[in-house]
């Protein structure tokens, strides 16, 4: 637990770690290698903390997968390799065709139409694909997971972007 790794490249069918103290929250960005940050990107949105509202004495891994912002990547994540997804979405959305916001297509990022748009309920036709399994607009919180990768001293999350593999730890104490 020696800090945030920062920046790095994932290729096909590698995969990384990263172990959090309790306490974490924080967003990772999925973009294309040599390509610039757009801010825009697919996230997984995840913390490791101690919830009130819980009663429990340690800390809980929860996670989201999110397309407000953009797409990069389709993302899934699961409480371990093999199991059932707790959340994001599989499709892959450059699939639909050409992006509604052409203003980071070079940097292939997909903004998202619905990203200032704090009041709207149903996710952009681009995006409908996903919604209720990744954030999509502001009030898709059905993919949320809470808990659901969980022990009382551990909680592991293993999220997949294409072939590619990200551990996502957390050790209470």
């Amino acid at each position: 637990m020696g800090g945030w790794p920062g920046n790095g490249v994932l290729r096909n069918g590698e995969a990384g770690r990263i172990v959090v103290p309790t306490g974490y929250e924080s967003s990772i960005l999925i973009w294309r290698d040599g390509k610039d940050i757009a801010g825009v990107e697919s996230q997984v949105e995840s913390s490791f903390k101690v919830q009130a509202n819980t009663g429990a004495d340690y800390a809980f891994v929860a996670n989201d997968v999110s397309y407000f912002a953009g797409f990069t990547y389709p993302v899934e994540c699961f409480c371990d390799a093999t199991s059932v997804r707790t959340s994001g979405c599989s499709a892959n959305l450059w699939n639909n065709g050409a992006c509604p916001i052409d203003t980071h297509v070079a940097q292939r990022v997909c903004k998202n139409p619905l990203n200032d748009d704090q009041t709207t309920t149903v996710a952009h036709p681009w995006f409908a694909a996903c919604a209720g399994q990744a954030y999509t607009f502001p009030f898709d919180t059905k993919e949320l997971s809470n808990g659901i990768c969980q022990t009382p001293i551990l909680g592991v999350m293993f999220c997949r972007m294409g072939r590619l593999i990200v551990l996502l730890g957390g050790l209470f104490g």
